[in-house]
């Protein structure tokens, strides 16, 4: 399955992903909280929370992946395997 999550420039989710029907905000209990806070993502083999992705390639103002042994923890404590792509997007004015 894929999935689209936005945030805003701090990498805090924004309401335009409720708007498509991810309901990762509801899931959020409705605030505008960074993905990090949200979300458990860990190293397979080390089982070490990693690095906020988002926040990386904000700061870096670059393209972020995460493909291998990367693991989501869901709050019922499910793993799923998990391809992570993280670009930021600017606004451009065009003339």
């Amino acid at each position: 399955m894929t999935q689209v999550i936005t945030t805003d420039p701090e990498g805090k989710l924004d309401h335009e992903s409720d708007r498509r029907g991810t309901y990762w905000l509801e899931a959020a209990g409705g605030s505008r909280k960074h993905l990090a806070s949200i979300f458990n993502i860990i190293g397979e083999e080390t089982c070490k929370k990693i690095d906020d992705p988002v926040k990386k390639a904000i700061e870096e103002d670059r393209f972020y992946g995460l493909s291998d042994h990367t693991v989501l923890i869901t709050k019922d404590g499910l793993k799923y395997l998990l391809i992570l792509l993280v670009q930021p997007l600017k606004l451009m004015e065009i003339k």
